[in-house]
């Protein structure tokens, strides 16, 4: 890393140390917000957090998709996916069984197709779902100089 970004780190994170927990708050909650978009957005365009794009929906034994709307529009929906933020961090992820969902398609795994019919599982490839880019920590960067550049103002 170069030693002017690292110097720049350094100094952000006294500032954010200086700040009152209340206005700390209210910057993670901006930040958290900005990465829900991201990450959102990234969702709709069927993509990791690296650029790379999921794997396909798998084919039944006819070779037909069995539906070939947008993967995750559920777990993008703002009543599941969700930004909170307190003084020490923001945070942005699911909970509850929408957790549990997210977490086969990100991780991979096993998991059952619904149920009332628990007895069929099946194999859900790795399809990362949420993450964190040098796009992002670059934006985040940026808020936090904007939101110090706001105070000072």
């Amino acid at each position: 890393m170069d030693a002017g970004l690292q110097q720049l780190d350094a100094w952000m994170a006294r500032a954010l140390a200086a700040l009152a927990p209340a206005e700390r708050q209210a910057l993670f909650r901006r930040i958290g917000r900005e990465l829900l978009k991201r990450n959102r957005s990234q969702m709709a365009r069927q993509v990791g957090p690296d650029g790379t794009a999921w794997a396909p929906r798998a084919r039944d034994r006819h070779g037909q998709v069995r539906k070939a709307a947008k993967m995750m529009t559920g777990l993008r929906a703002a009543r599941r996916l969700k930004a909170t933020a307190n003084p020490g961090g923001a945070d942005v992820g699911w909970g509850g069984a929408a957790a549990r969902i997210a977490l086969v398609h990100q991780l991979g795994g096993v998991d059952f197709v619904d149920r009332a019919n628990s007895d069929r599982k099946i194999r859900y490839p790795v399809r990362p779902l949420i993450g964190l880019t040098d796009a992002d920590a670059a934006t985040i960067k940026q808020t936090v100089l904007t939101h110090l550049a706001e105070r000072l103002s």
